[in-house]
């Protein structure tokens, strides 16, 4: 995941709005002060209008769209700062993808990828607006791993092979982004990069197809969750996450189809997002796993983009199939909700939840 800010991000809608009392104090005789809490879910996405998509994020529920729908836009992260809502994405600006953010529904579009640009993920720290993303300098080239700071591009990869950011997380002034980088042989290769330097720090030897997909720092530590295929590209896998660059940390035994999108860490609980599927021929469901014990969210299609933790409570963010169509879908613990209208496509690839005291 991506969790910042008590900037809580990383990946869900929620769609309700909660209200609970947390604590009562006496305050003398016959008197009694009760605190409250109100729970805000937030969820950045797109849905499609028909032919063309909308990004859009959802509170509570309540769709705010971020483009027009004139060119074909998603958003793919969020960040909740305070008062202020920042969301990554792109959109198609009639000759070319833009990678943009949002900040407070005000679009700023993000410099570099004359043929393509996309921005994946995104952190606020300090005021300073750190994004993650890739670029394609023209329809020929290889697709570079590209991190902006305050709009300042920054190309991580040299483009003599693809490779892509995919994922970013401040902590202490430090900016941690991971992604996949390909080897000589165009094996995708674990990869995370350190203060937007152009250091490519591999995680995987290259020997099998691996994906570093989702960062987030707890306490100090720095986790990072991906995969590994086992067989080819599209072969079973196990999940596994690195902590403070230690050797991974291996779930499963590679007799499914398991893949990774995103991390959260509570307390000593380590979850991962993602997907599950024991049948290569046909499409996985939406899984998330605790300290390695997997939990399954749906019996249909479905697949996990963003998770997140608040007061026990498991929140995943995602979409789920229903015929041929993709549907934006959240689920709180075991509970699904639809996001998107079910005829035309939609997805709900970030989740952030904040907790705010009412007195």
């Amino acid at each position: 995941m991506k969790t910042k800010h008590y900037l809580y991000r990383s990946a869900l809608f929620c769609g309700i709005l909660l209200l609970f009392a947390c604590s009562k104090s006496s305050d003398g005789p016959g008197k009694e002060l009760e605190s409250q809490y109100q729970i805000d879910v937030y969820v950045a996405g797109y849905a499609h209008n028909g032919s063309k998509g909308v990004a859009i994020y959802w509170k509570n529920g309540t769709a705010v769209d971020l483009t027009d729908g004139s060119g074909s836009a998603s958003a793919s992260d969020i960040v909740v700062d305070g008062d202020d809502i920042y969301i990554a994405g792109n959109e198609y600006n009639g000759s070319r993808y833009v990678a943009k953010y949002w900040k407070n529904g005000t679009a700023v579009s993000l410099p570099g990828g004359n043929n393509f640009a996309q921005a994946n993920a995104i952190a606020v720290y300090n005021g300073d607006v750190h994004v993650a993303g890739y670029t394609t300098e023209s329809a020929s080239s290889l697709d570079v791993a590209t991190y902006w700071k305050n709009g300042v591009i920054t190309k991580l990869t040299g483009g003599s092979r693809h490779a892509y950011a995919l994922d970013v997380a401040v902590n202490a002034g430090d900016v941690y982004i991971v992604g996949y980088e390909n080897n000589s042989q165009n094996i995708h290769v674990a990869t995370y990069w350190k203060n937007g330097t152009a250091v490519s720090i591999p995680l995987t030897d290259g020997g099998k197809y691996a994906y570093a997909q989702g960062v987030t720092v707890d306490r100090g530590h720095v986790y990072i969750a991906g995969d590994e295929r086992l067989q080819s590209i599209v072969g079973r896998g196990v999940v596994m996450y690195w902590k403070d660059e230690a050797e991974a940390v291996v779930w499963g035994d590679g007799t499914t189809i398991d893949r990774t999108t995103a991390i959260f860490v509570s307390g000593d609980d380590v979850y991962i997002g993602g997907q599950s599927n024991n049948n290569p021929l046909s499409r996985g469901v939406a899984t998330y796993w605790k300290n390695g014990v997997a939990v399954q969210l749906s019996e249909e299609p479905s697949y996990i983009n963003s998770i997140f933790v608040m007061d026990d409570d498991v929140y995943a963010a995602g979409y789920e199939y229903q015929g041929e169509v993709r549907i934006a879908t959240y689920w709180k613990n075991d509970e699904r909700v639809h996001l998107s209208d079910g005829v035309n496509d939609g997805n709900a690839a970030s989740i952030v939840v904040t907790k705010t005291l009412i007195k």
